[in-house]
């Protein structure tokens, strides 16, 4: 056995040094494989032997594998714990001294960096008592042992290996990797040995490496970098907290509480050496201003991202006086830092960086330092120094549009200043000086430096959308002015515009237009927040004042109107961008100040004609540009919110240019049509509708019931346009009143695409069009009119489903797009078929079934198509998974009896292995709905809760089950083998466990199965135990399962 590993050895490292990794990998792995119990230790005297005699070059991936291999020996091995742990310890450490010459020179890092991990490891598994588990005097002798090599004080092993085994200690006890969270160990170990070195170690060991540092005591430069490397770990203990990968790390502001003597004397007194003190701050400016460490060249942007680790230590408890010092000397410093690097960010590109870094460092002081800035001189220190730094970076963004350093800077800056305005800290007159400073500067600097691409109706989005709404959120500090300040821009620009009307053409055009776009997105920021999906209002700043021509709101919409007017008199030479910016402020206007304010409407609707006038001028300009047609849409359902508005529009005259643009005559883009017809009918009175409706809708009707006779073009318009309708309606007691006309309509156009659905795209606008009729009126119909709509629903989700079944060119990749536009409809539709039947309960069970029995075979078919390359579209896969669970809620019963059951379990299977959490919580959530609704049925069901089990058990063995997830797979496992003969539940277990390669999974799983057939048969307080127990339990599966794949 000794002959064949070592000569295996030799076959790993030679892959290696050719670059075939995969073979060395798969050789590790056959030798991972090896049971012999005493193969630890042939490895140890081999490494040892061997590098106490001549050791060549061509060794080093020798040794490199064998290190592996032994680690992954140390992890399985049982016995090698505790006292085991140590006697293995000690022929690693002697193997270290014997090669200290060697870890020195670079080729032998590699060697070095795997010699300290396994040291890390065995300290840590030193700590464990016989049985296992966690020992507390067993851990303090242990990391006391690090320390005092850390000091010099121990064994004397080499400082450049001592250093390397402190850092890796750091990342085995806190858990940095996903390796780390393995070792054979259980969960509860791991957690208590991060805790105790948290106590015991972590705040010595960084004491330890800023003194080493601040006396100038590294003895080579290797050491020093890892002391740099050892602080920055240490220094990020917090992002590393959780267990199980359940919580992303916030690279933005992540809050480290420490407590403790140790830790207020560094960070508020510094570091002592022979000449005194040195505060943190102070050494870190050292390091920085020079760039090295102990004479060690160091870039910068690591420098940066400590001050950055730094700043986001909050001290607790500590006196207010103190850390108001302290954190004014890390303000000071991150403001040093980044005025230095935005100075060097032109010439230097390698700087820009580290630019967001560095104002992330005052964004975590405001975050977690906040008391510091309740001094008034502070707080208005603080904000100057960002007006200084934002200003800064927006004439640098100018110069350097596409640097996404840059750009990800500014957005840090303007992020921190708006949070700096919003808080009591301030002075007011510092704080509204500068705002209209940056605001200044951003128009000055902006409308002085255009970036119009060569297309005229699209411009470069310089500023992204986030840095326009903070500077206009921003701007609300005062009002008044701000809105002067747009004005005056406003108005200059529409000068600037007139005289392009003259026939100026070309870059300076193209440049006014642009700079119209950025003024015109800023001052819809400016009046109102982008609420998509909700209802909008006010913001505080306007709520109080009287809509009056003097009010801040009033003026830029007064200068908007003026603008749009000119602009619809000349649409030839009108950019598309400016007009559909345009419409977008004055939309958000109505529906914010005038379908909002009830005491205003009146005064305010007479304005509303000539906006939508303006907005069909600009439709038939530009009918076919999709920015300007969605926001006449999104001016007319913003004057559809308000009753005056709609009265007034009634008597204005411009439902006769509804009428003509409704005409069949003209073309338009998807919706639009639709939604100028449900514009037309919301604005007239309701007892008219009914007469009227017929007329209005003709130009929507196919005159056909022969699909030979008619055009596609047409039938896809028709869907669309009464799609639109639909849409446009959703909501208004005009739907019940159009209900005959919708209906004939509807009826003849879907009886005719039913029978041509291979066009795929009418097949699509078919789908579209059937959940927009179920949306706008499942709701409000009832009897038969509920009848035909549900009738008309299964009968186009048959024929949807028939087509997807039995035509193969759905699966093609050249009707890939077809394929996921329908997938994403018909999901869509599905997920609002079962919340309408979780909402109706007693809804007629004839129709119940109906409805219920088409869904889920449809959902099927939909499952079926939905392969590998679906999952790369994140909206779809999430639209798809969304119908799957509300699929289960709603119609449980038909889900269960469906006769091909196979399609589901394979998805519930996927779900469970997903990476993503919210996937897995689809599955975990389906499998609860089922299990526990064939449990009240109490029938017998054997087969299906055995595939449901092993399906779980599957999904724990994938590894990838979030640890939030434990709960709700506890119940499941609870449900499920409570309904379960004990003798299935083996089979099941056996089968799951012939799968394990970790013996301690497999045990943890028996207990797991165990403990929920004896939780299933308890009850009261027994049970209550019984189930904290199982809780446990799978949350140490589910841990293991993960470990296990990381040996």
């Amino acid at each position: 056995m000794e002959i064949h590993l070592r000569q295996e050895l030799e076959r790993a490292a030679l892959n290696i040094q050719t670059g075939n990794h995969c073979g060395a990998e798969n050789i590790v792995r056959e030798l991972q494989a090896i049971q012999d119990p005493h193969a630890s230790g042939f490895l140890l005297n081999f490494l040892t032997s061997s590098a106490e005699g001549v050791v060549s070059d061509g060794m080093i991936y020798v040794h490199f594998t064998a290190l592996r291999l032994l680690r992954a020996y140390i992890t399985r091995d049982a016995h090698i714990r505790g006292a085991g742990a140590k006697s293995v310890l000690a022929a690693v450490t002697h193997y270290a001294n014997v090669s200290a010459a060697r870890f020195l020179t670079a080729s032998w890092r590699c060697v070095l960096s795997e010699t300290a991990i396994n040291t890390a490891l065995l300290i840590k598994l030193s700590c464990a008592d016989v049985d296992g588990g966690f020992n507390a005097s067993l851990s303090s002798a242990a990391l006391s042992e690090l320390l005092l090599e850390l000091r010099g004080e121990g064994s004397g092993l080499p400082p450049v290996f001592i250093n390397h085994v402190a850092l890796h200690a750091i990342e085995e006890f806190g858990l940095y990797h996903p390796a780390s969270r393995g070792r054979g160990v259980s969960l509860k170990f791991h957690r208590a040995c991060r805790a105790a070195f948290e106590t015991d170690c972590l705040a010595h060991l960084l004491h330890i490496f800023l003194h080493t540092i601040a006396t100038g005591s590294t003895q080579s430069s290797l050491s020093a970098a890892t002391l740099i490397e050892c602080i920055s770990s240490v220094l990020s203990w917090s992002h590393h907290s959780f267990f199980g990968e359940d919580s992303p790390d916030d690279e933005c502001v992540h809050t480290y509480r420490v407590s403790g003597t140790l830790w207020n004397e560094m960070l508020l007194n510094g570091i002592s050496f022979p000449g005194g003190l040195v505060r943190i701050d102070e050494l870190l400016w050292q390091w920085y201003s020079k760039g090295q460490v102990c004479g060690v060249a160091v870039e910068r942007r690591r420098i940066v991202e400590m001050i950055r680790q730094f700043c986001s230590i909050l001290v607790e408890p500590c006196e207010l006086t103190e850390k108001i010092k302290y954190g004014r000397n890390l303000l000071l410093l991150a403001s040093v830092v980044s005025r230095d690097i935005l100075t060097n960010a032109t010439q230097n590109e390698d700087a820009r960086p580290s630019l967001s870094i560095a104002v992330s460092c005052i964004s975590n002081m405001v975050e977690n330092l906040a008391e510091v800035f309740s001094d008034v001189e502070a707080a208005d220190f603080l904000l100057l120094e960002l007006k200084s730094l934002t200003k800064g970076m927006i004439e640098l963004d100018i110069h350097y549009p596409d640097d996404e350093n840059i750009m990800a800077a500014l957005d840090e800056a303007l992020s921190c200043l708006f949070k700096v305005t919003q808080t009591k800290f301030c002075s007011n007159s510092c704080t509204c000086a500068v705002v209209l400073d940056v605001i200044n500067t951003f128009l000055s600097v902006k409308l002085s430096h255009s970036h119009s691409c060569d297309d005229a109706g699209h411009f470069s989005d310089v500023f992204a959308s986030s840095h326009i709404t903070l500077i206009a959120h921003m701007g609300r500090i005062d009002a008044e002015r701000v809105a002067d300040i747009l004005c005056t821009t406003l108005r200059n620009l529409h000068e600037q515009h007139s005289s392009l009307l003259k026939g100026e053409t070309g870059l300076r055009a193209m440049s006014v237009h642009e700079n119209l776009w950025v003024v015109l997105k800023l001052t819809r920021a400016f009046i109102a927040d982008d609420c998509a999906g909700e209802d909008m209002y006010i913001p505080s700043c306007f709520s109080a004042l009287h809509l009056s021509d003097s009010h801040p709101v009033m003026k830029v919409i007064a200068q908007s109107m003026g603008l749009l007017q000119d602009i619809t008199q000349h649409l030839s030479l009108a950019s598309p961008a400016v007009v559909s910016a345009l419409l977008e402020l004055l939309g958000t206007f109505i529906s914010v100040y005038v379908s909002c304010n009830v005491e205003e409407e009146k005064a305010l609707s007479h304005g509303g004609a000539t906006i939508v006038s303006c907005a069909f001028s600009a439709l038939s300009a530009f009918n076919f540009d999709q920015d300007v047609t969605a926001a006449v849409c999104g001016v007319l359902g913003a004057c559809l919110r308000s009753e005056c508005l709609r009265i007034s529009l009634h008597t204005s005259g411009i439902l006769q240019t509804a009428e003509s643009l409704v005409d069949a005559r003209h073309q338009y883009c998807e919706t639009v049509r639709g939604q100028i017809a449900a514009f037309w009918i919301a604005c007239l009175p309701l007892e008219v509708v009914a007469a009227q409706a017929p007329h209005i809708l003709s130009p929507f009707d196919i005159h056909t019931t022969e699909f030979t006779s008619l055009d596609v073009s047409m039938c896809l318009e028709r869907c669309s346009s009464l799609s639109g309708l639909l849409l446009g309606l959703v909501g208004n007691a005009r739907l019940t009143t159009c209900f005959a006309t919708v209906v004939a309509l509807s009826d003849r156009i879907l009886s005719v695409s039913g029978t041509r659905f291979y066009e795929k795209e009418l097949a699509i606008r078919s789908a579209e069009l059937i959940t927009q009729l179920f949306i706008a009126y499942a709701p409000i119909l009832q009897g038969e009119q509920l009848a035909w709509l549900i009738e008309r629903v299964v009968a186009t989700l048959h024929v949807v489903s028939q087509a997807l079944r039995e035509d193969a060119s759905w699966s093609t990749s050249a009707a890939e797009d077809e394929k996921q536009r329908m997938l994403k409809q018909l999901s869509s539709l599905l997920s609002e078929i079962s919340q309408w039947r979780i909402m109706e309960p007693n809804l007629d069970q004839e129709m119940a079934r109906s409805v219920g029995s088409c869904v889920i075979s449809v959902l099927a078919s939909l499952l079926c198509l939905f392969d590998e390359r679906a999952l790369g579209f994140p909206d779809l896969k999430d639209s798809v998974f969304q119908a799957f669970q509300l699929c289960a809620e709603a119609f449980t019963s038909e889900l269960v009896s469906f006769s091909n059951s196979q399609v589901f379990l394979s998805t519930l299977l996927f779900t469970l292995s997903s990476d993503a959490i919210d996937t897995q919580r689809v599955g975990a959530t389906v499998t609860h709905i089922v299990g526990t609704f064939i449990q009240q049925l109490s029938t017998e069901n054997s087969d299906l809760f055995h595939a449901l089990l092993r399906t779980i058990l599957q999904g724990i063995l994938s590894g990838r089950l979030y640890h939030t997830l434990c709960p709700q797979l506890a119940q499941c496992l609870l449900v499920l083998c409570s309904c379960l003969p004990p003798e299935r539940a083996d089979r099941v277990l056996q089968e799951a466990a012939a799968q394990c390669t970790s013996a301690h999974l497999s045990v943890t799983l028996q207990l797991v199965i165990t403990n929920a057939l004896n939780c299933a048969n308890c009850s009261g307080r027994e049970r209550q135990t019984a189930f904290r127990n199982l809780l446990e339990l799978v949350e140490e599966s589910l841990f293991s399962a993960k470990s296990a794949l990381l040996v």
